[in-house]
């Protein structure tokens, strides 16, 4: 092994140190930490969870690398961080591990300098030769290019992208003030029927009113519409005569609420964030009142009846993790069936359950 560690320090038996290790007085390095060749911890260095620290970088005191992330979903997953060759961190940096909803991972590439007190949040991608100043805060799921320079205490919001290259001023805040500016585009599909939609629904401030009726449709009762279709349902017979519903209520589709496709608009721009360019599988959307009482687990007063609701799937991605990201965006109720692989979200009270 070859590492110097000075009596002073508290390294776990389990972890792995490469050749030539430096760990200076008053640190402590956990059993899932990999140090390779030349690493060397000042002092004052804290190094945890499954945290690999790439060749020759240099941490400096106080320093807390790889403990648990800032984040309240956070329940002990068994994720990463990575850290590059020949980086230089300095007093009081903080690096943390990624999260099940967000990839499991944060990574640092080589050559990065990381001046004091600048923090790296979790589930978030730094390129080669990058530069964080003093105090620069740079929160979850952020992606930083190749080359960058973020002057000191400047804010990095969440999801954000910053290219190559970039240079951005001392003090200053990078938020992605435009994603609610910009057009917003929904992309859907109906396993039931085979449809598919693509489109911007809001532009320019307002919704595009042909676009707008198109995915209110889209979102129909289907099998309220085969009802109908059938001819003479005993089902719908029973609701006019009982007085639930009247002749005017006999459509499939209502005028979606804004928000719900805001909610979903949301959700594939975080899938296509991480590089999954697949529609939302809807299976249920609007639904009315007579299919809503035949529904199984169905509540008399549910957000699917008031066009405020949806049940999407997502293949290759668990249901947990859309549930995971459906809370972080606090837009409405979010449920989770893992059982049978989907998830609901509506443009409700701000809650969430398991089905």
């Amino acid at each position: 092994m070859n590492a110097k560690i000075h009596p002073m320090s508290v390294v776990d038996p389990a972890a792995r140190l490469g050749a030539g290790v430096t760990i200076g007085p008053f640190c402590s390095v956990g059993p899932d930490v990999v140090l390779d060749e030349g690493v060397e911890l000042v002092s004052h260095v804290a190094v945890a969870g499954r945290t690999t620290i790439g060749a020759r970088t240099r941490i400096y005191p106080f320093a807390s690398i790889g403990h648990p992330p800032q984040d309240v979903k956070y329940k002990g997953e068994p994720s990463t961080l990575t850290i590059g060759v020949d980086c230089l961190i300095r007093e009081g940096v903080t690096m943390n591990p990624g999260t099940e909803g967000g990839g499991m991972k944060t990574t640092v590439g080589d050559r990065c300098f990381f001046l004091a007190n600048s923090h790296v949040a979790h589930d978030t991608s730094i390129g080669d030769n990058v530069i964080f100043s003093n105090n620069v805060m740079c929160a979850g799921h952020v992606k930083v290019g190749n080359f960058v320079i973020v002057g000191g205490g400047t804010g990095l919001h969440q999801f954000i992208r910053v290219g190559d290259h970039a240079f951005i001023g001392g003090d200053a805040s990078a938020q992605p003030q435009d994603f609610w500016a910009r057009p917003r585009w929904i992309w859907l599909r109906r396993p039931a029927t085979g449809e598919q939609i693509k489109l911007v629904y809001w532009q320019d401030g307002k919704l595009v009113q042909d676009a707008y009726m198109k995915v209110s449709w889209f979102l129909r009762d289907v099998r309220f519409q085969a009802m109908l279709a059938s001819g003479t349902n005993p089902a719908i017979k029973n609701a006019l005569k009982r007085g639930v519903i009247s002749q005017e209520n006999l459509t499939p589709w209502v005028l979606m609420d804004p928000m719900l496709l805001d909610i979903l608009y949301a959700f594939s721009a975080w899938l296509f964030y991480f590089g999954i360019e697949e529609p939302l599988l809807v299976t249920s959307g609007f639904r009315h009142i007579v299919t809503n009482a035949m529904t199984e687990g169905a509540v008399r007063d549910s957000w699917h009846i008031k066009g405020g609701a949806s049940d999407i799937v997502v293949p290759g991605v668990s249901p947990k993790a859309l549930a995971q990201f459906g809370r972080w965006l606090s837009g409405g109720g979010v449920g989770l069936y893992s059982s049978r692989n989907f998830i609901h979200v509506d443009r409700g009270r701000v809650r969430s359950w398991t089905g």
